[in-house]
């Protein structure tokens, strides 16, 4: 049989969510390629962030699968510049029937779609180049590749950084209700510096945080003070998907066309590169279960240059022409399923030192064990085994039994699982 990739996903992230607790309005949402919760290693210092941390956490959740490598770099769009341009359209007090702020909404428009325009060009020519695996976008519009693209989008953040500037400047000089939220954006209190990897420069960043604040004090709190031990504190859990699971429902929290195309869910890496697996040998009748020694949910929040009661209070507009709150014709939109600035991240799901048993036939079970014997790694949907997973150390066991293959980490830091999300404005019913 020919296996699809996003059912096994999605049954995937519906067994996980009855292990989560999920409030109103929150969704799951996949991680990969795959990602170790290891931001700042084992020297993190408190108050401080990583590129890794800022990369992950400031994007704006659109799609059931984020794609980690592709986030955003420092001075590409992010969560951060989708709030600012949210703000910069608000049409308040009398900027609504001010020709000249107007007119600059209409020029900062022009930049947004010109560099979107570009953004998708550069998205499509690195596919087009790397099939989206092995070199990152990132990282290939910093090299030779990429270059006089990269060029083109530079120019078109300095486009939009221009006339976002003289926006700003325009609006100080009249009645403003909204200038408190400009002035926590821009509050250095709440930014710091990260190094960017692409460029090796360091970079001023708005901050995210976490708690706890860092990776080693969870792994410390779950062994009891003894990093790379089991998580004698844990909370194990065990789920199981298989062939009659449902799948998650992901529609009501993203856009229809948000599902894309995910990766496959059992994959092999060996030497660096990635490999696809024979699918006719996954059986029709399977089963693949997942037990933690610890599952954990990590609360996830901007630092006060976000505030969600902005949102709720000015969330509704007024807006400039050509912008709402809400899907509405052909205008640009904010909130809602597919809106520009539709979900903010909440938590990450973390899991310590999974166990995975899979029953899917026996001739898969085979070729998985010989390619392991081999020194090749396996990726199982969220989870690395051996091959190139992240930390300090990553150790693993594979043995067959009952004709399933199980494999169990060693690694001494957890790894991302899903993250969470939620509206930043709910919508009308029926997508509440």
């Amino acid at each position: 049989m020919t296996v699809d990739q996003s059912t096994l996903w999605l049954q995937y992230l519906q067994v996980l969510s009855g292990s989560v607790t999920l409030q109103s309005g929150e969704a799951l949402q996949a991680i990969y390629p795959f990602a170790p919760w290891d931001w700042g290693g084992r020297d993190a210092t408190t108050g401080t962030s990583s590129y890794e941390q800022f990369a992950v956490l400031n994007a704006v959740p659109s799609v059931p699968n984020q794609n980690q490598a592709s986030a955003p770099s420092p001075t590409q769009q992010g969560f951060d510049i989708a709030y600012q341009n949210w703000f910069n359209e608000l049409a308040v007090g009398d900027l609504m029937h001010d020709s000249h702020y107007r007119a600059l909404q209409d020029q900062l428009t022009d930049a947004n779609n010109t560099y979107l325009k570009d953004y998708g060009n550069a998205q499509n020519t690195w596919l087009n180049q790397t099939g989206g695996n092995g070199v990152t976008l990132t990282a290939w519009l910093a090299s030779a590749a990429g270059f006089s693209i990269n060029n083109q989008l530079n120019v078109d953040q300095e486009d939009i950084k221009s006339v976002t500037s003289e926006m700003e400047d325009y609006r100080k000089r009249i009645q403003n209700p909204i200038v408190s939220i400009e002035s926590a954006y821009g509050n250095t209190s709440y930014q710091g510096y990260v190094t960017d990897p692409n460029t090796s420069k360091s970079v001023q960043v708005r901050l995210w945080t976490t708690v706890p604040g860092s990776a080693y004090d969870y792994v410390e709190q779950i062994t009891d003070d003894n990093f790379g031990g089991d998580a004698k504190k844990g909370n194990p859990v065990t789920v199981t998907l298989s062939s009659t699971t449902d799948v998650y429902d992901y529609q009501s929290y993203y856009a229809e066309a948000g599902g894309g195309a995910w990766w496959d869910f059992i994959g092999i890496e060996a030497g660096g590169s990635y490999s696809k697996i024979d699918w006719s040998q996954f059986d029709s009748e399977y089963s693949i279960t997942f037990t933690f020694q610890d599952l954990a949910t990590v609360p996830i929040a901007p630092e006060q240059w976000y505030a969600g009661t902005n949102i709720t209070s000015f969330g509704q507009g007024p807006y400039a022409d050509g912008f709402s709150a809400f899907q509405s014709g052909t205008k640009n939109y904010f909130f809602g399923p597919g809106g520009a600035l539709s979900r903010i991240y909440t938590a990450l799901i973390v899991g310590y030192r999974p166990t995975v048993t899979v029953t899917a036939g026996e001739s898969l079970t085979t070729f998985l064990k010989e390619q392991w014997e081999s020194e090749a790694g396996i990726d199982i949907g969220p989870f690395v085994f051996g091959g190139k997973a992240g930390g300090e150390t990553e150790q693993s066991t594979v043995t067959t039994k009952d004709g399933s293959l199980v494999i169990e980490s060693q690694a001494d830091w957890p790894l991302i699982v899903a993250m969470k999300s939620a509206w930043t404005l709910v919508p009308p019913s029926p997508g509440a």
